[in-house]
């Protein structure tokens, strides 16, 4: 039985710079404490059904730590990891943003998301989802929202060295994307299709 949020931890190989972690990330730890973090946030949606909270706590949260995070396959928040009303599911990536925060960066262009488009993260019919402080690099579209995805909110992201788009809204509705930079894209920063209610908030692209 819950008695509050569950705090998943994913890391690097590495512990330079980091900030919730005790160890390094490896594929055999079960990613429930900071000294055993997991090494993808793949693997942490693959194993754990991430929940929102209750009038007495807040969401699950995943703890990114700082470090370079190399996406094969695109990371896919489905309906069956959501939060509630009653508090967000937080992604949260590092803070030391002088080391280098959290990186995601795409190592193939064949990021392919239902036979439809490239992405890196994807929020696909989802809600109460938070995303704070990663930067996501080298993909043809950083962060898609779509199939009814709703009261989801990207924070403090800077997406670079893309193609597509930094951030599409499609078949979204009232959602918050702020603080954020685009930059260096041969396509659009934002492409919007079938949204209804979306904010972007203090943000550059350039």
């Amino acid at each position: 039985i819950r008695q509050g949020p569950i705090l998943y931890y994913v890391n690097d190989g590495s512990q330079f710079g980091d900030v919730y972690c005790s160890g390094p990330g490896s594929s055999t730890n079960s990613g429930l404490s900071p000294s055993v973090p997991m090494d993808s946030l793949h693997q942490i949606l693959f194993e754990y059904e991430l929940e929102g909270g209750t009038n007495t706590y807040g969401g699950d949260v995943i703890y990114v730590d700082t470090g370079t995070f190399a996406i094969t396959n695109p990371i896919v928040i489905r309906n069956d990891d959501k939060g509630n009303e009653f508090g967000n599911v937080l992604f949260q990536g590092s803070t030391n943003e002088s080391a280098g925060g959290t990186i995601l960066q795409v190592q193939s262009t064949n990021l392919v998301l239902d036979g439809t488009q490239e992405v890196a993260v994807a929020l696909v019919a989802t809600r109460h989802v938070t995303l704070d402080q990663f930067t996501i690099e080298g993909a043809s579209t950083g962060v898609r929202l779509s199939d009814a995805t709703t009261r989801c909110a990207v924070s403090n992201i800077l997406i670079r060295d893309g193609g597509r788009a930094g951030v599409a809204f499609e078949g979204s509705s009232s959602n918050r994307v702020s603080g954020f930079v685009i930059t260096r894209l041969t396509g659009a920063g934002v492409t919007v299709q079938s949204d209804s209610g979306s904010v972007l908030d203090g943000g550059v692209i350039w």
